[in-house]
């Protein structure tokens, strides 16, 4: 499940005392888990062919299409709920 992050801004006037809280919030929708398996997943998928490589095991192959095909997917699904939330003007947006 997405988290949300709350951001609110306070400007707060010193002549009058007075103090102005933006609304509505302004709300960063994120993925929490899937940034973090970027980098660990392009590591793991670059060491099973360099292995195949050095070693010529086809199995270090198979792993490293594999990983590299669920990193293709996960780059894919990052890069379309990046999109969806610049449609909806969820993140991108020009300041007033």
């Amino acid at each position: 499940m997405p988290s949300v992050i709350h951001l609110t801004l306070s400007v707060h006037d010193s002549h009058s005392k007075t103090s102005i809280i933006c609304n509505p919030i302004l709300s960063i929708p994120f993925h929490p888990v899937a940034p973090k398996w970027r980098f660990p997943l392009a590591s793991m998928t670059i060491s099973c062919f360099l292995m195949f490589t050095l070693s010529g095991n086809v199995w270090y192959l198979a792993m490293g299409s594999v990983l590299i095909a669920l990193l293709t997917l996960l780059i894919s699904l990052l890069f379309g709920f990046t999109l969806r939330a610049v449609v909806r003007q969820e993140i991108c947006v020009k300041e007033h």
